[in-house]
């Protein structure tokens, strides 16, 4: 299964709609609070297999960020 597909699968699960993850151009449009944001460490974390430094949450604007920043730990790891 690639990135963008585990990526899409636990913003489905945290509660997303399809249609706005695929619209959202930055963090701000997915409507997320810090709750969201530390359940979605968690489910990084378990699903990819990576360690999610807390600082760097921040700096991961828009889901396209996202997917490149799990691809690279993927890889890393």
């Amino acid at each position: 299964m690639t990135t963008k597909v585990k990526l899409y699968r636990i913003l489905r699960r945290v509660g997303l709609q399809k249609k706005r993850i695929l619209i959202a151009n930055n963090k701000e449009e997915l409507f997320l609070d810090e709750l969201d944001n530390r359940l979605l460490t968690y489910y990084f974390e378990k699903e990819f297999g990576v360690t999610v430094e807390d600082e760097k949450i921040p700096t991961l604007t828009t889901v396209p960020m996202v997917e490149r920043f799990l691809a690279r730990l993927r890889k890393s790891a």
